[in-house]
């Protein structure tokens, strides 16, 4: 390993390459958007951030548009273009979800948006011909390892063995006298319970970050950063090329957030370096959750050469280095070292962690792996990465993210889904460009069409959506959803909660409160109690009467359901076959419906939060099969 001069190191990690030390030395969606004067922003690509959403498909179930997505400031965000009755559709009839060109490639129909211009285009993605196949089994089209496992995965068989897949095929590996143990964040391994070598390395990771200036009415970030612990980094020693310690940081609770202590086998000297990774790897050890450098405004590239992490000298000089315990004090990340990348690990990770404990949610485990990609601010002349997309999620349907490791495809590291960060800075202190690592509603929000993607339904419908404006019942409902979910993540609990969600978008900031049905720029307009129950629907109102069940205070009307109700619907028979009300596609009506169902609310809570909006619900009209 060739070690840079400077103080803070860097050093690409592969997956695979941490599995095989470990097993030797014992891891569619967008933002909403602003709407000034009714103005449409730029053109957004796959329907992502920066345009006008594709508008409803020419008449036909079998009509689609690209991947849903959210508008620059002052713009309309842009999804999928839902299908009317009776029809092909803006890409005759190939689907957002993806169809396979026989075994090698996925076909996806994506819609462009440029001011009231849509543009629909079918974007194909190759597998990896000697490693991967097109499957398209479970409705959505996605590249699968084509033998028995992913390679490079790394697990236990059993407490034992350990296996490795290689070429698409198991290989095992005897424990002998030790034992196999998984642990999420850095794998399968075999594990020694020998007496250690008592040499131990202690300090905490930190990193700095900007924060909203207002707690109640935020117009920008905060002019200093302040510095935060990282929970749950991947931690690793090294001798010149010899792994000589590994772990997680503290992701709190008896310690605080960032503290590490790692055992080390050997006695560090002058040439040891410790590093932090913002990756963590799945109990089968497959890749989970990266941040990794964005190299391209392109979403559809998906793809990076380098994770990002950071490094220091152990011991500067060789000071400090004769002692059984090194303690390296704090260790900061700051912003002019990418310590946005941190910022965005930390609440992927944090929300992962918390998701997984959700009722039923322990039933798809692991969920879609997904790879962050990101890029801030250097310099004049390296602004920092504004997507096309400005911040999206992209489903598995356009063919998952790579980190090309490796000269070869088996050393790169594959991920079923990839989010995009947009990280554009002004270079001036204060005044803010595109920075969404610093808006954790933006991240939060993306992360909530992950966890839809991964646990439970998503209705694949797209269209025009505006802040202040009603969208289509499907679209509205899958929005909502990544919302509320996302400020139930930034909040404390039910009672001690943060409705507000926050952005910059091209030096423009506004705010919605979901708790009251308002937005920076005045009330949401309410849908019509006595209309159809499939009108179009403003999708805050519907975070609102979501927020409404959920929390305990600071809400229109609090029926304190929390996380549990509301999270462990998502997993139900009735959102998850073929049941539908009212609207074609999947919509709020049948997630109200699926609470009624499963008993998992009452009647009169619901519509006690739907009759405050004006919402068209009602409990004589449920239908649960």
């Amino acid at each position: 390993m060739q070690h840079p001069t400077s103080s803070l190191r860097r050093k690409v990690l592969s997956a695979p390459f941490v599995c095989a030390l470990l097993a030797s030395a014992g891891l569619a969606g967008c933002e909403q958007q602003e709407v000034a004067d009714g103005a449409d922003g730029g053109g957004g690509t796959a329907g992502t951030e920066g345009g006008v959403g594709g508008t409803s498909g020419a008449a036909g179930a079998s009509g689609a548009a690209g991947a849903s997505g959210a508008a620059g400031a002052g713009g309309a965000s842009g999804s999928s273009g839902a299908a009317g009755a009776g029809g092909a559709g803006p890409c005759d009839g190939v689907p957002t979800t993806g169809t396979c060109v026989g075994t090698t490639s996925i076909r996806t129909c994506m819609v462009t948006h440029d001011g009231e211009t849509s543009t629909s285009q079918v974007i194909e993605v190759a597998c990896d011909p000697t490693l991967e196949k097109c499957d398209a089994t479970d409705g959505v089209a996605r590249c699968v390892p084509v033998g028995d496992c992913a390679e490079g995965v790394v697990e236990c068989k059993d407490s034992a063995t350990l296996r490795t897949c290689t070429s698409g095929a198991w290989v095992e590996t005897p424990c002998g006298a030790d034992s196999c143990e998984a642990k999420t964040g850095y794998g399968a391994g075999c594990v020694s319970f020998a007496p250690g070598s008592g040499l131990r390395v202690q300090g905490r990771f930190l990193y700095e970050k900007h924060v909203p200036n207002s707690a109640t009415n935020p117009t920008g970030y905060s002019a200093a950063p302040v510095a935060e612990g990282g929970g749950n980094f991947l931690v690793t020693i090294y001798e010149g090329q010899e792994l000589i310690g590994i772990d997680l940081t503290s992701p709190g609770g008896s310690t605080s957030v960032g503290t590490f202590d790692v055992e080390v086998s050997q006695a560090p000297t002058a040439t040891t370096y410790i590093y932090f990774w913002p990756v963590a790897w799945s109990d089968q050890g497959k890749p989970l959750i990266a941040v990794a450098r964005a190299k391209s405004p392109d979403p559809i590239l998906q793809e990076a050469d380098e994770y990002w992490w950071w490094g220091w000298e152990l011991c500067p000089g060789g000071q400090g280095c004769g002692t059984a315990t090194i303690d390296v004090g704090d260790l900061t990340v700051t912003v002019g070292d990418g310590s946005g990348a941190a910022n965005i690990y930390h609440w992927f990770q944090y929300d992962y962690f918390r998701l997984r404990a959700m009722p039923k949610w322990n039933e798809v485990d692991p969920p879609l792996s997904t790879l962050v990609l990101w890029q801030g601010y250097v310099d004049s002349a390296q602004p920092g990465i504004k997507f096309s997309c400005g911040s999206c999620f992209l489903p598995p349907s356009l063919g998952g993210g790579t980190v090309k490791v490796g000269a070869t495809a088996t050393e790169n590291d594959r991920y079923d889904t990839s989010m995009c960060i947009a990280g554009r800075g002004s270079g001036v202190a204060g005044q803010w460009d595109y920075e969404s690592h610093w808006s954790r509603s933006t991240m939060n929000h993306e992360i909530g069409h992950w966890s839809m993607s991964s646990w439970s339904t998503s209705p694949g419908e797209g269209g025009p959506h505006y802040v202040d404006s009603a969208s289509l019942p499907g679209l509205a409902y899958s929005e909502a959803w990544a919302t509320f979910s996302g400020q139930t993540n930034i909040s404390v609990g039910p009672g001690d909660n943060d409705p507000i969600y926050f952005t910059v978008q091209n030096g423009s900031g506004f705010w919605v409160d979901i708790s009251k049905a308002q937005w920076s720029g005045g009330p949401l307009d309410r849908p019509n109690p006595n209309g159809p129950v499939d009108q179009d629907v403003n999708e805050n109102i519907v975070s609102s009467v979501m927020w409404s069940l959920w929390a305990s205070s600071n809400a229109l009307t609090p029926q304190g359901l929390g996380d549990g109700p509301m999270f462990e619907v998502m997993r139900s028979p009735r959102l998850n076959g073929s049941v539908n009300r009212g609207y074609a596609r999947l919509d709020f009506i049948d997630y109200l419906d699926a609470l009624s169902c499963e008993n998992l609310a009452t009647n009169s809570q619901i519509q006690a939060a739907v009759d405050e909006v004006g919402f068209p619900w009602k409990a004589a009209d449920v239908v649960c099969n």
